[in-house]
């Protein structure tokens, strides 16, 4: 700033200028912040929930340029600069960019839609009941697309219906109906649409993340990185219980395999031994239901029955009947 641009600026300016060029060294993250709109009451409780994590500072555009113009051609600055438009203010902090992100979002209020605003998001208005008697609101509704019913003395939106768009500018007629019936489809609050992040400069695109759907992001990742560990049986912590009884699995079936006569495992080998007669025994009959000397039961609840009699024989008694006692 020159000497001749001192004279003309009052000293309570040149005192903001010294005050926003301490911040700005003072902190690696600058937010602008559009400031259009927001009521003061709005404003206190934003300060007040950033209290300790941020400093907001309001200046006129000229000054905020001042004041960076002190650090020359600092990376980034100049960018931040050139991307300040309309009322603007600054945010100066520590805290990671896109917590700040969620604490503006997250306190941001409702507000009734006013003539030339910008729908932020689709308007739904849902089939209800407005209360309101028959009369000139009727025509009212019909006019921004609402059809609509008297019953039980009150008028009633027939059908869901979107009226306005992401995107499009509500009417004036649109925000006096959305008023009548409640609905504040605005949004009051800072909004962070650039910032400079340690050198780094991040657009509005950037900074509009949806946590919830990097959460599920972030699941999915887990579960594949799971998935590929057991696979590829890569241990750690997370997966060691799954893969000592993939292990422990495995081992068993090599065991009833091979067979491997272990304590352990002798009731599978049996069970499996039991099982693999049973289907000889099974295809042999289909071919000559003759081909055995002694009668064997064929089919599964046969076999089961077998078994119930056993159960109900004396410790004592004994049968030669059927391959399968021998596995009892």
């Amino acid at each position: 700033m020159s000497i001749a641009d001192k004279k003309r600026i009052p000293q309570q300016k040149l005192e903001t200028v010294k005050e926003l060029t301490k911040l700005i060294e003072s902190y690696p993250i600058i937010g602008l912040c559009k400031m259009e709109k927001i009521p003061s009451k709005q404003l206190q409780i934003i300060r007040k929930k950033l209290r300790n994590t941020a400093v907001i500072r309001m200046a006129k555009s000229r000054l905020i340029k001042f004041a960076f113009e002190k650090f020359g051609d600092k990376t980034g600055y100049k960018e931040l600069m050139d991307k300040m438009k309309g009322s603007t203010a600054l945010i100066f902090t520590n805290l990671n960019i896109f917590k700040l992100v969620k604490i503006l979002n997250d306190n941001k209020a409702q507000a009734p839609a006013k003539s030339g605003d910008i729908a932020p998001d689709d308007i739904i208005i849902p089939e209800k009941d407005t209360g309101f008697p028959p009369g000139p609101v009727i025509s009212e509704l019909n006019s921004v697309g609402l059809q609509t019913k008297v019953q039980s003395g009150t008028i009633h939106i027939k059908e869901e219906k979107v009226i306005a768009k992401k995107g499009d500018e509500i009417s004036l007629q649109l925000a006096i109906v959305l008023t009548k019936l409640n609905i504040f489809p605005m949004q009051v609050g800072l909004s962070l649409y650039t910032a400079f992040d340690n050198g780094a400069l991040l657009k509005d695109d950037d900074l509009q993340v949806d946590f919830s759907e990097i959460i599920e992001q972030l699941k999915l990742a887990h579960a594949s990185a799971f998935n590929i560990s057991l696979e590829i049986t890569f241990p750690n912590k997370e997966n060691i219980t799954q893969l000592l009884l993939k292990a422990h699995q495995q081992a068993k079936s090599v065991i009833t395999s091979a067979p491997v006569f272990e304590k352990e495992f002798i009731k599978d080998i049996l069970f499996k031994a039991y099982n693999n007669s049973n289907i000889i025994l099974s295809k042999i009959l289909e071919n000559d239901p003759n081909a055995l000397p002694i009668e064997m039961p064929t089919q599964t609840k046969d076999i089961e029955k077998e078994k119930e009699k056993e159960k109900e024989k004396p410790p004592e008694e004994t049968s030669t009947g059927g391959l399968g006692n021998l596995f009892k």
